[in-house]
């Protein structure tokens, strides 16, 4: 068993991307990352790592000693991507640290593209005028404003 083997499994297909601050937002300490590169477990590019083949072997043989039903992350080549994810699984684990509801489920999935929301993005969303206001400019969206019509 690996000394670092809680921060290998959060390596899984749904969370392939992590860095140093991601990793401390789980809980863990970010020297299991680097301790995971140096036996050739884990990949770096800019801060983000991933697993490598040799990651991805040491994940599933910790899933079945663990008893554990999960597959490995496989991380995007394209480093924009890795960053999207990156992003999203920070997301969660900030939700996930904000939830301190006594009961109820709280399910976060990753990655779903939401068929009810428009897909807006940059100035259509909000823009900033003269460095010193925020204007709000998704309102004067036709699809928004069909959506608040719609559902009021």
């Amino acid at each position: 068993m690996l000394k670092d083997d809680t921060v290998l499994l959060l390596f899984d297909k749904d969370h392939p991307c992590w860095d140093e601050e991601t990793i401390a937002l789980a809980g863990e300490d970010g020297e299991g990352l680097r301790r995971l590169k140096a036996l050739g477990l884990l990949q770096e590019t800019n801060g983000i790592y991933s697993l490598t083949e040799k990651g991805k072997n040491a994940f599933k043989e910790l899933c079945k000693a663990q008893f554990v039903v999960v597959e490995p992350g496989t991380a995007p080549s394209d480093y924009e991507e890795q960053e999207k994810i990156l992003w999203r699984t920070r997301l969660q684990c900030l939700l996930d640290n904000s939830f301190i509801a006594r009961w109820g489920i709280k399910e976060y999935h990753t990655g779903k593209i939401l068929d009810y929301v428009p897909g807006l993005s940059g100035q259509e969303i909000c823009c900033l005028q003269n460095f010193t206001s925020l204007e709000w400019t998704y309102i004067s969206n036709p699809d928004v404003k069909k959506i608040k019509r719609s559902f009021p």
